[in-house]
This record gives structure tokens, sequence and C-alpha cells, in this order.
């Protein structure tokens, strides 16, 4: 039971990590920026809200 918080913290790091390493592979090859730039539907373009940058969070709304 004492391991829980650390679990936890992995699953969160792992996670955030993994969906800045999405970003990168998307937007490198295209030349876009990846930190000032926010995040955005590929195919309509619309800005994406807040919310729904939060891994998992996102999925369980």
């Amino acid at each position: 039971m004492a391991e829980l918080p650390f679990y936890i913290l992995v699953l969160v790091l792992g996670v955030t990590v993994g969906s800045f390493l999405n970003v990168l592979i998307y937007r490198l090859p295209r030349n876009l920026p990846y930190i000032a730039g926010r995040s955005f539907c590929p195919s309509c373009k619309s800005r994406i809200k807040f919310y729904d940058n939060i891994p998992l969070l996102s999925y369980l709304i």
C-alpha cells in the first residue's frame, strides 16, 4: 500500500511525458512551434480547450 503514491506519480509523469513526445513527433517534422504554440485540431485548425490537454482527465470527461 505504501507504493501507491509512487505508482500514481509514475503514471502522471508517464502520461505527461508521452503527451509532450506526441506533440514533438507531430510538430517537429512540420516545422511548427512546439513550446509556444497552442494545441489545435489538425483537420479544422480550431484550438483545443485547456481541459482537453490534461492527460487521462480529458479521456474521462
